[in-house]
């Protein structure tokens, strides 16, 4: 007579747990606990809690749980220390799983761990990310990162707006790329290589939709002198002279989009010198 010994099987069970905004629970840890029907024993080769196992800096595990049957697992960031700086108190971030269903050789359960977690702690016990108001801890607090303000204190750097440095002796700051565009199409062609990357702004002059302006007719010339800076509107009329200046005017809009030409007109009674005057 011959006896067949018993083994349990098991499933070797892996994921990586971050919270909503991405952070790791980097060096945290992750438990297992046993699910069993109401009056039901524990399995031959089963244990109802295992762990806690170590998640490493990637916040990856691998542990190998007794199968086929239901687990909750049970995860805690790495603690961090909150409270009165003179006496901090050790504490972390934990959450539990739904229940999980453990089968087969492998099992990744990195999509239902994910589908709780809440944000762990950073130094000082504030989210991860975030920064309460004030600041006390940690203290001194030292910045050995490249540190961008969107204002209005102590200033307001433009790049938090979409702005970036430009090489200017290189396409296209240096200037000399021109592009082409087929009517009806959102696809410019560049004539070489550049500097661009996703997120920069340009303008393609001729392109794009009709600025619905007119062309400005009806045009007259006058001559005047400016009695405040010039473009304030405040003139005086100029004496005659014999210089002959013809203008063509567009309308532009506030985006840029402008209309052809008008026609050109001109005046034949302005002065030979034009700009700043000296009185003495």
């Amino acid at each position: 007579m011959s006896s067949l010994g018993s083994f349990a099987q098991t499933t070797t069970v892996t994921g990586t747990v971050k919270d909503a905004n991405g952070n790791l629970y980097a060096n945290g840890t992750v438990s297992a606990f046993l699910i069993l029907g109401t009056g039901k024993p524990v399995p031959v080769g089963a244990s109802l809690s295992s762990g806690p196992f170590p998640l490493t800096a990637a916040a990856t595990f691998s542990v190998s749980l007794f199968s086929p049957a239901t687990y909750t697992f049970t995860v805690c960031g790495t603690p961090v220390s909150i409270g009165p700086r003179g006496n901090p108190i050790p504490n972390s971030v934990c959450f539990g799983t739904a229940f999980i269903a453990v089968s087969g050789g492998s099992l990744d359960i990195t999509t239902q761990i994910n589908a709780v977690p809440p944000t762990i702690l950073g130094p000082g016990g504030n989210p991860s990310g975030v920064l309460v108001n004030p600041v006390i801890t940690p203290n001194p607090l030292n910045l050995d990162v490249d540190t961008h303000f969107k204002g209005p204190n102590p200033y307001v750097d433009i790049t938090r707006f979409g702005a970036r440095a430009c090489d200017r002796n290189a396409t296209p700051c240096a200037g000399g790329l021109t592009a082409s565009m087929t009517s009806g199409s959102a696809v410019a062609t560049i004539s070489s290589a550049s500097t661009f990357i996703n997120g920069d702004g340009v303008v393609v002059y001729g392109a794009g939709s009709a600025s619905g302006l007119t062309t400005p007719t009806g045009l007259a010339v006058t001559n005047v002198l400016a009695t405040m800076g010039t473009g304030t509107g405040l003139t005086t009329a100029s004496a005659a002279g014999s210089t002959t200046t013809c203008y063509k005017i567009i309308a532009r809009t506030t985006g840029g989009g402008y209309t052809p030409a008008s026609s050109e007109v001109c005046t034949t009674t302005g002065q030979a010198a034009r700009g700043a005057v000296t009185d003495n």
